[in-house]
């Protein structure tokens, strides 16, 4: 997990010092084309093993997870960037472990249209950290909130 990321005026976030398989890193997150993300884009797949089913209850939405046979999952990536989106990298010694792909809504919001981790950096706070970014991005953009859409079969 990482602690005190501040955004700096170039677009740049340096986190402090993390523990990566018992190597202490550093992760910098800095605006990217999004050509550069390319390789991500090829790693933006996964397994499928459970599937949320939604309900309505007096509670309102309550989810609830079945297995379902495996099947592999790929997310194709959408050529068609608007102009007031930016891509950004993750990069840890150099190398691009993680994306995210940011934009403004017409309602003030801050859209999540991608977020990749290599598999490789998988549940090591890559994504944790690329999400801590998008909130200080809309902040800084004085944005109400953070929009990401999912599907069921994200579980």
């Amino acid at each position: 997990m990482f602690c005190g990321l501040t955004l700096r005026y170039h677009k740049t976030i340096n986190s402090k010092a993390a523990t990566y398989g018992g190597v202490r890193r550093h992760m910098k997150i800095s605006v990217i084309p999004e050509q550069v993300a390319e390789t991500l884009d090829a790693e933006n797949h996964f397994i499928v093993r459970e599937v949320f089913d939604v309900h309505l209850s007096d509670q309102g939405f309550e989810l609830s997870t079945r297995s379902v046979s495996p099947y592999r999952k790929d997310y194709i990536s959408d050529d068609d960037s608007d102009e007031d989106s930016a891509c950004y990298g993750a990069f840890i010694d150099q190398e691009l472990v993680g994306k995210i792909e940011l934009n403004s809504t017409w309602n003030d919001l801050a859209s999540i249209e991608h977020i990749v981790v290599s598999h490789t950096h998988r549940g090591k706070g890559v994504a944790h950290s690329l999400i801590e970014f998008a909130k200080k991005w809309a902040l800084s953009r004085q944005l109400l909130g953070i929009r990401l859409e999912t599907q069921t079969n994200n579980v």
